[in-house]
C-alpha cells in the first residue's frame, strides 16, 4: 500500500479533524446535552462522510483500497443504532453501539491487515499496533461509560481524540521509515 502524498495530506486532515471532535467534546462538558445518542449520532455521521471522501479522493484504478469506504458504513450503522434506540437507556445504547462498531471496524483493519501481509507490505506491523490500540481503546471505553451524562461526555472526548492520534499513527510511520525501509 504505497501512500502518495495526496493520500498523506487526506489522512492527515481526518485524522486532526477526529482529535478536533474529540477535544469538542471535551469542551462540551460544560454544557451538557440531555441525549448523549445524539451526539453519538452526529460524530458517526461525520465520521462516516470523512470516511467516504477518502474513499474518493484515495480511489485508484490500479489500486482499490475498500478500507473508507466499509468504515463509512460501519459508522453509518452505528449511527443508525443510536438514533434507532435513543429512547432506551442511553448509558446501554452508548456501549452496546460502541461496541458494534469497534468490533465491525476491527474486522475491517483485519482485513486490510491481510492484503498488506499478502502484498508483502513491511509495515502491516503499524497497522496491527494500531488495531491493538484501537480494540483495546474501545473496550475500555464501552466499559467505563457507566457513568452521569458529564463522565460519558468526557470519556468520547478522550476515545475520538485518541482515535484521531491512532488514525496518525501509520501515515507519519510510513513518511519516516520510507528512507529506511525499501516499499515495494
Amino acid at each position: 500500500m504505497k501512500l502518495k502524498k495526496k493520500n498523506f495530506c487526506i489522512n492527515l486532515l481526518i485524522s486532526i479533524f477526529e482529535m478536533a471532535m474529540g477535544v469538542i467534546l471535551l469542551i462540551i462538558l460544560k454544557n451538557p446535552f440531555e441525549d448523549i445518542n445524539q451526539i453519538l449520532f452526529i460524530i458517526m455521521t461525520v465520521i462516516a462522510v470523512l470516511k467516504f471522501l477518502q474513499y474518493i479522493f484515495e480511489r485508484d484504478l490500479n489500486n482499490i483500497n475498500y478500507e473508507p469506504l466499509l468504515c463509512a458504513i460501519s459508522c453509518v450503522l452505528a449511527a443508525c443504532g443510536a438514533l434507532t434506540f435513543r429512547n432506551y437507556d442511553s448509558t446501554y445504547v452508548l456501549s452496546i453501539t460502541l461496541l458494534s462498531w469497534t468490533s465491525i471496524t476491527a474486522i475491517i483493519k483485519l482485513i486490510t491487515i491481510d492484503k498488506m501481509i499478502s502484498k508483502k507490505d513491511e509495515l502491516y506491523i503499524v497497522k496491527i499496533v494500531d488495531l491493538v490500540l484501537f480494540i483495546l481503546i474501545g473496550l475500555l471505553t464501552c466499559i467505563n461509560l457507566f457513568y452521569k451524562i458529564n463522565a460519558q461526555i468526557t470519556i468520547l472526548g478522550f476515545y475520538f481524540t485518541l482515535l484521531g492520534v491512532i488514525e496518525l499513527l501509520y501515515p507519519i510511520t510510513y513518511m519516516t521509515l520510507k528512507k529506511m525501509i525499501r516499499i515495494k
